[in-house]
């Protein structure tokens, strides 16, 4: 058996999930090609083709001539990839597997003749499913949920601080408003504040960048509210490690894996309804769920799991079953079987 995956090559679990899942095809004595935005080196018998991150001429040939070449029998491909492959797949013949990783969905004229010749339609949440249907309507039996992965390690806990921390793109949706919810969060947080001295110790520090931050930056004077800007993913993870909260309430999200590394931090986890936070979070004393843009629901919930929060050892233990499902064992065999049968 032949496989492709078309993904890039980087240390984000989102992406690092397809690099496993190549080494572990490779070790099942699988030939496989894995296609990489990024220019790196083969690794452990995985070929590795540079094609590039935008759609050029020279790209296009790349993608022709090794499918020409190769003659692949699978073809896994992510978000950045379906287009080479969507197309290729109707010359070339090879079982067709896109995952599609995008909170974001346009129907458009051009989405009838799209993914025509998938075995699956792999998506990352089940909230996805209703809005996929309805932009590719001849994909309806072909869906298939399928969650990212995380590589979890327990480790040794400091003692948390009083922390509430927010990581993500400070960047607008088609409706012009925070896809992160980094707005809903300020506001939630800033009215605790002045109710009654709650949270008078706690910090929020918002961790990204994008067009939106000199709005949200402008929505407050707190000097307990820090904007870091981008940080490095260990320069995060450092500060998972020490936050008690980890609240994304988002607009637009199909499945977010930095809820999968602050659960590894045993950090409470806060999330909304209608994102792919509704598969990841377990409600509990250290998960909740709320409602997009509703500032009180999340001032609740923010007030539930600063009371409830006693230890990082019992959250890890409230977030175990979720750690079990989401782990990359899991992943790689549940692909796998998908690509053998």
């Amino acid at each position: 058996m032949k496989v492709f995956i078309i993904d890039t090559i980087n240390n984000i679990p989102g992406h690092k999930q397809f690099q496993d899942f190549s080494k572990y095809l490779v070790k099942k004595n699988v030939k496989v090609v894995h296609f990489s935005t990024n220019n790196v080196e083969n690794f452990e018998g995985v070929e590795v083709v540079y094609w590039g991150m935008n759609f050029k001429i020279k790209s296009f040939f790349i993608f022709f001539h090794k499918f020409l070449k190769e003659k692949p029998d699978v073809v896994i491909s992510t978000f950045r990839g379906n287009l080479f492959a969507d197309f290729f797949s109707y010359f070339f013949k090879f079982r067709y597997y896109p995952f599609f990783r995008s909170d974001f969905y346009n129907q458009k004229w051009i989405n009838k003749i799209k993914f025509r010749r998938v075995e699956k339609f792999i998506v990352l949440s089940k909230p996805m499913v209703p809005r996929i249907e309805n932009m590719f309507p001849h994909l309806k039996n072909k869906i298939y949920v399928m969650f990212n992965s995380f590589d979890f390690n327990k480790i040794s806990f400091i003692k948390k601080e009083d922390i509430i921390l927010h990581v993500g793109g400070v960047s607008f949706n088609s409706e012009g408003k925070l896809i992160k919810g980094t707005d809903v969060l300020i506001q939630a947080f800033t009215n605790l504040k002045k109710e009654n001295n709650f949270l008078s110790n706690y910090k929020l520090i918002v961790v990204g960048s994008g067009e939106g931050l000199k709005e949200v930056k402008n929505s407050t004077l707190s000097q307990d509210i820090i904007f870091t800007g981008k940080l490095s993913n260990l320069e995060v993870h450092k500060l998972m490690l020490k936050a008690k909260l980890f609240v994304l309430p988002s607009r637009n999200d199909a499945f977010p894996n930095v809820l999968l590394e602050a659960m590894q931090h045993s950090c409470c986890l806060i999330g909304t309804f209608g994102t792919g936070s509704q598969d990841v979070i377990e409600e509990s004393d250290y998960g909740y769920l709320v409602e997009k843009e509703n500032v009180e629901d999340l001032e609740i919930a923010i007030r539930k799991g600063v009371i409830n929060y006693k230890s990082s050892d019992l959250c890890w233990q409230a977030h175990q079953n979720k750690i079990n499902y989401y782990s990359r064992e899991n992943w790689i065999n549940e692909m796998y079987k998908i690509i053998s049968n």
